[in-house]
């Protein structure tokens, strides 16, 4: 089945941060971490006739707590938009599902000069330069769902895919040519520190044998407050 798409002949975009807010209601998020915010005019189509996929890597160690997707749809979905966080097997997204969410189809624009980032709230550990995926799918028809991209490879962390199914199972394949990256962002939680504050300190306190009684206390309260 052709993939309806639209194939970049303008000058790439690059959009302002101001442009990019995310629609209202969106859950707290980490840090931004991955951002791949240049779009052309090319989108892809996610529908019952296939499934669209961004390998990216990591940043940042610690839980990625939402992905933003740049997104409209042309017609009227029936049905939602789902979003996965996956693994990458041989390079492509693989089949480890880690953690996923979904975008009501009434939250998604249908006007082109409207597009938006939409978020989708995830939970899943991340390690800092590893790749994971992004997949995206909807057994949705008629009317279908465009996720914005770019050529000239403007993401150097990973690359997009394609399949021809509606539930973004394997096999994956290039998206339709060399050097697309879907526009996309992810958000990270710096990893949890565990272990009481000013611990070591306190050991260190106790080992002194010099520091006993009144002289003991007066070490850890001082640790306690650093």
């Amino acid at each position: 089945m052709t993939i309806p798409r639209k194939i970049a002949t303008a000058v790439t975009l690059i959009l302002a941060c101001a442009a990019c807010t995310p629609a209202t209601g969106a859950a707290a998020a980490g840090t931004l971490d991955q951002n791949q915010y240049v779009y052309t005019d090319s989108e892809l189509t996610i529908s019952s006739g296939g499934s669209e996929g961004q390998t990216f890597t990591a940043g940042r160690t610690g839980q990625l707590d939402r992905v933003d997707l740049f997104l409209r749809k042309f017609g009227a979905p029936s049905a939602p938009l789902t979003v996965e966080l996956r693994d990458v097997s041989a390079g492509a997204p693989g089949g480890t599902v880690m953690s996923s969410g979904t975008i009501p189809a009434s939250a998604v624009p249908d006007v082109a000069d409207l597009r938006a980032f939409l978020p989708v709230s995830v939970n899943a550990q991340v390690t800092a330069g590893a790749q994971y995926s992004i997949v995206a799918f909807s057994n949705t028809a008629p009317g279908y769902y465009y996720w914005s991209a770019a050529t000239g490879n403007p993401y150097a962390g990973g690359a997009s895919f394609h399949n021809t199914n509606s539930y973004g199972g394997a096999p994956w394949t290039s998206a339709g040519y060399t050097g697309i990256d879907f526009t996309f962002r992810t958000y990270v939680a710096s990893a949890t520190v565990t272990g009481t504050p000013g611990a070591g300190a306190h050991k260190k306190c106790k080992k002194k044998k010099h520091h006993a009684g009144a002289a003991k206390k007066k070490c850890k309260k001082k640790h306690r407050h650093h």
